[in-house]
């Protein structure tokens, strides 16, 4: 099964990880451009689409894309006509809202916002029809279009936050209608009918991840707001900087979570073989502790390197920052099981205490201890959250997660997060050259096997 699916991961590898690797450029070019204030704000608007996306969409893409294996008639059409409606109504929920002077609404970033959302249920017809090269090509349209509209803008002189909302609009306008033709989505929605106990069933599954997605965005980004009420939006630019470093390590997880989620929803409720599993989950991990210490060996060059000056000190979060997000990307991990089992409930449960031991420990310690507490909190909530879903993992898929294979690497990532702070341009050298080395050489079998899918991929 997962030996028929390989080649989909380097599809992926196009159309998730290079797309994202460019957005990633974003903030060191703003960081040039923008006042400290600015690129806060900027930070806050990329936060808040976060957070309303999911609630417009109602998760319903999710649903759609676990439903799928099970072949129902009229889904495709079931879910966009029910996306045209969600957003329809949204849309008059939110001007009323402004007529009746309840909400002071920014039209711009509402567009931004409806632009956004969109086409991400495109996005996931186009993985669920195995179209993987319009896949990737609306990821290559969507990045490059944004990269290219806010060069325009520099040549033009004229960056501000409203500018930059707008090239968010032109790009997703653009993937909309790539998307639209080359899946022929014109001709889908005229056959068949809508199916009114699907959409049940449908939502059924998606209701419970909406709150799941708020608790998750309040463990994971809802610390920019905390940042901004109690410090300064000024500080929320400079823990922005510190995050876009190890959030590399984000977009790399990204490609393998999809590939994972495909084999693991095709397997339907019971994976047929756990051996196979657990070895993938111990590459997995194998792979985040390495590149962990890889991004965080050379994270105080790359902060010097790609962003002002004024945010130099930021590396200093960048160690705990990083464990913040290997334990997110483990929850992410094990939340593809539960997802294949439809037990979202348990999703929901653990997110929302997550979240709320962010917030609390956060909000009481970022007086004392600074942007450490965010850092700290993320991580602590994340914990918190890992710990509860193994708990219920084990109780009906029998994956071992022994640690023993990884207190080695855990001991080294302490050693490198520690020799940031040495101050000796020649031991930075070296720990970055040995994080290098030591990365290639403990998956060197799995870097062989995806370069080789590289270089055999056909887009078709």
């Amino acid at each position: 099964m997962i030996s028929n699916d390989k080649t989909k991961i380097t599809y992926y590898f196009f159309g998730t990880f290079i797309p994202r690797l460019i957005s990633f450029t974003f903030l060191p070019i703003l960081s040039f451009f923008l006042s400290k204030n600015e690129l806060g704000e900027y930070d806050l608007f990329l936060s808040s689409l976060s957070l309303l996306i999911p609630i417009i969409t109602l998760q319903i893409e999710e649903a759609y894309y676990r439903w799928h294996f099970e072949n129902p008639q009229n889904l495709i059409k079931t879910v966009i006509y029910f996306s045209f409606f969600s957003h329809l109504l949204f849309l008059v929920i939110a001007i009323t809202m402004f007529y009746y002077k309840i909400l002071h609404l920014n039209i711009i970033f509402l567009f931004a916002l409806f632009s956004s959302s969109f086409p991400l249920l495109f996005q996931f017809i186009a993985r669920s029809l195995n179209k993987m090269a319009v896949y990737t090509m609306s990821a290559f349209a969507n990045s490059f279009g944004i990269l290219i509209v806010t060069f325009l803008l520099f040549f033009f002189k004229n960056i501000t936050l409203n500018s930059i909302a707008v090239a968010y609009i032109i790009s997703n306008l653009v993937t909309f209608v790539i998307l639209i033709y080359k899946l022929q989505l014109y001709k889908i929605i005229f056959i068949g009918s809508f199916d009114y106990n699907l959409i049940k069933k449908l939502l059924k599954f998606s209701i419970p991840l909406i709150p799941n997605t708020i608790s998750w965005w309040m463990v994971n980004l809802a610390n920019r707001y905390i940042i901004t009420i109690n410090l300064g939006v000024s500080y929320n630019a400079s823990y922005a900087v510190a995050a876009r470093i190890p959030s590399l390590l984000i977009l790399l997880n990204s490609i393998f979570l999809l590939f994972i989620q495909d084999i693991v929803f095709k397997t339907a409720t019971k994976l047929k073989n756990k051996s196979e599993f657990n070895t993938i989950f111990r590459n997995y991990f194998q792979m985040q502790l390495t590149i962990a210490i890889v991004i965080v060996s050379f994270s105080k060059l790359m902060v010097n390197l790609l962003f002002s000056n004024i945010y130099s000190s930021a590396y200093k979060l960048v160690p705990l920052i990083v464990i913040g997000i290997i334990l997110t990307n483990l929850c992410a991990f094990f939340a593809v099981f539960f997802l294949a089992e439809k037990k979202t409930p348990i999703i929901l449960i653990s997110t929302i205490l997550g979240a709320i031991l962010n917030l609390f420990f956060t909000q009481y310690t970022i007086a004392t201890i600074g942007l450490y507490a965010p850092a700290l909190g993320t991580a602590i909530g994340f914990l918190l959250i890992c710990g509860i879903r193994i708990h219920y993992l084990k109780k009906y898929q029998k994956i071992n997660l022994h640690p023993k294979p990884f207190i080695g690497l855990v001991c080294l990532f302490v050693v490198f997060s520690l020799s940031l702070f040495a101050d000796n341009i020649f031991v930075e050298i070296l720990f970055m050259i040995v994080s290098f080395l030591l990365f290639y050489f403990i998956n060197k079998n799995l870097l062989q096997q995806f370069a080789k899918q590289l270089l055999n991929v056909r887009f078709k």
